[in-house]
């Protein structure tokens, strides 16, 4: 099976689950032809810069434009919505001379970007492969949900009456879950991942994660935690954000409790499986590994649009308790952690959500649309004058 990928470089989660559908894919066919297609780099690295820099730096220094952008992005017509539209469509005719070169059995999104891409390719009949998105968040925001495309994967069946009133079909949505890899579902013993870090098994553990950003107030909720006369170890992740990690070692060397300052690597799922509670931003990657783990969540400074979404489906459904900004944390997670049975059942809860298998029956539907396909005799169409009725004037010089 050929599998063209479609992604955009904006946060950690999107990649990884592309990253988690083509690592299956391979073990599963070694024959197989995957390529994972960053969107925006492929078509401008220029492009790519000035979008994706402007969006990481907007959510770091003016959240509220970010979030002025989402809410204007999630209604019909509109100038921003149009904007969105001419670019997309740019992106569309840049990107088709490759998707046909790759001649995909099947093309998968897993960016919202990219799943409007694809719907408007299909739209155009320039491509004829069976479409799929993954959505990796816990929200049906509307840049996420377009016609054409034949399979939308949700996080859970409680989204599905969100697409339902945009539009989709019923049986167009399955609630598989978002794709993680192989190796995040290997089992650590919890006792010997906390000896390796220095912390005392006999004690909870406390993991506090700010995302792949390292955005919010860590440092104060690192302070607040450590105060906390309460006895409990704490692991702290400070993704690639190199001066908050010297911060906190530093915070960390007067500690009178059990710290370990770690980057976000590979092995996180060994500590998240030897965390009793996890306090972090409600990313749709980080949400669903902590799930898998059966890891009760304590959420913080939720930058507005999609992990507000995220947020409130956690909050919806008893998965997690709301922090705010993050003052005054220990209080409420010392509160917490002297209630053993109340972690218990949020544990229970969170693994009932989980959905551990998401990668396997993702790459089995997507072998059931391709045969699918073949059986119905359907044939790759759309000459190459088909791109130029997508080329609308652009607005991006430089692009």
């Amino acid at each position: 099976m050929n599998i063209l990928i479609l992604s955009v470089s904006a946060g950690g989660g999107h990649n990884n689950a592309a990253q988690a559908i083509a690592e299956y894919a391979k073990k599963k066919d070694p024959s197989s032809r995957v390529l994972i297609l960053d969107a925006y780099k492929e078509v401008s690295p220029f492009l790519d810069k000035i979008i994706i820099g402007s969006y990481l730096q907007s959510l770091k220094v003016w959240p509220k434009a970010f979030q002025y952008l989402y809410q204007a992005s999630d209604t019909q017509g509109g100038s921003i919505k149009s904007m969105m539209n001419l670019l997309d469509q740019r992106i569309a005719s840049r990107l088709l001379p490759t998707i046909r070169a790759f001649d995909a059995d099947i093309l998968v999104a897993t960016h919202p970007f990219t799943a409007h891409v694809l719907s408007l390719l299909l739209e155009e009949e320039a491509i004829d492969s069976p479409c799929l998105t993954i959505m990796t968040d816990y929200g049906a925001h509307a840049l996420w949900v377009h016609p054409h495309i034949d399979n939308y994967v949700v996080a859970h069946e409680a989204m599905i009456p969100e697409l339902m009133e945009r539009g989709r079909s019923r049986d167009s949505i399955l609630p598989l879950g978002i794709p993680v890899k192989s190796s995040f579902l290997v089992q650590h013993p919890r006792e010997l991942t906390l000896k390796k870090l220095h912390l005392n098994p006999k004690l909870p553990t406390v993991s506090l994660m700010g995302g792949s950003l390292a955005l919010g107030n860590l440092r104060l909720m690192l302070r607040d935690l450590l105060e906390e006369p309460m006895p409990f170890n704490v692991l702290v992740f400070s993704a690639n954000d190199l001066k908050f990690r010297k911060d906190a070692q530093e915070i960390a060397e007067h500690a009178q409790k059990p710290v370990a300052v770690l980057p976000y690597e590979n092995s996180i799922n060994a500590f998240l499986q030897a965390t009793d509670l996890l306090i972090t931003k409600p990313g749709g990657l980080t949400i669903t590994e902590a799930l898998i783990c059966g890891v009760p969540m304590a959420l913080f400074s939720a930058i507005p649009g999609q992990e507000e979404q995220n947020l409130n489906f956690l909050l919806r459904h008893n998965l997690g308790l709301d922090l705010g900004e993050g003052e005054n944390c220990g209080r409420t997670i010392a509160d917490l952690l002297a209630q053993p049975e109340k972690r218990a059942a949020m544990k229970a809860r969170a693994l009932s959500f989980a959905r551990p298998q998401a990668t396997q029956a993702i790459y089995q539907q997507m072998q059931r649309l391709v045969d699918e396909g073949s059986e119905r005799g359907v044939q790759k169409k759309g000459g190459p004058e088909r791109a130029h009725s997508l080329v609308a004037p652009s607005p991006f010089p430089l692009f």
